[in-house]
């Protein structure tokens, strides 16, 4: 019997300006009603996530809004995906729609892009950013030697790059912890608010239990 493996993460957008700028431009949809989307739990998210008639709901909207991103994915986003096909589980998640379904490890990975890259990525990211972290309270300046300090607290900045799955999970697991404890829960209202809405996020997987493997990650991937 084979075992089964993911399959294949077609796109997590993190670094496209132009998508940043169309994210800022439409945040009409960033919050979910009821509750802030950084107030959700694991499960509530989870539940969501992998709801098979949520999951073609949310097909259908991404492909009314993005059919020219669709026609170039190889991932099966199609709205007409067989919701009780159990073999394979193909969703997507618009994050200016449904910023509440993204795990708060998936976005703190896309913060981290914003601190590891070199120059000139990373001048350009923040200065995107600037306006969005004043409007949070914190000085932009300050707010990223910070988060420099959180993140280097779990491994010194150079070895990041070089670390296997596993251990990266628990890096980040440690580094979203010293970094929420400084700046409390502005940190992860700045990770729903400002970061969410500028990811798209599609998937392919055949992983028994892909929620399960998602909030093991968000846990920090214990030993």
């Amino acid at each position: 019997m084979r075992p089964r493996v993911i399959a294949l993460v077609v796109m997590f957008i993190a670094v496209s300006v132009p998508l940043f700028a169309a994210a800022k431009a439409d945040r009409t949809n960033a919050e979910p009603p009821g509750r802030p989307a950084w107030k959700w739990t694991f499960e509530e998210r989870l539940a969501q996530r992998f709801d098979p008639v949520k999951i073609r709901e949310r097909a259908i909207a991404y492909q009314a809004e993005h059919p020219h991103l669709l026609a170039q994915q190889s991932v099966r986003t199609r709205a007409d995906i067989a919701v009780d096909d159990r073999a394979v589980v193909s969703y997507v998640i618009d994050g200016r729609r449904n910023p509440e379904l993204f795990m708060p490890h998936e976005l703190f990975a896309t913060l981290l892009t914003v601190v590891l890259p070199q120059e000139p990525l990373r001048s350009r990211q923040r200065d995107y950013y600037r306006e969005d972290i004043r409007r949070f309270g914190f000085d932009d300046s300050a707010f990223w030697t910070n988060l420099e300090h959180a993140v280097s607290t779990a491994a010194p900045l150079a070895q990041w790059s070089a670390q296997p799955g596993e251990e990266l999970c628990r890096m980040r697991h440690r580094a979203l912890q010293s970094a929420r404890a400084f700046f409390g829960d502005r940190l992860d209202a700045f990770l729903y608010e400002v970061i969410a809405p500028s990811q798209q996020h599609a998937v392919t997987t055949n992983l028994t239990d892909p929620a399960a493997a998602l909030k093991r990650a968000a846990q920090g991937c214990p030993q």
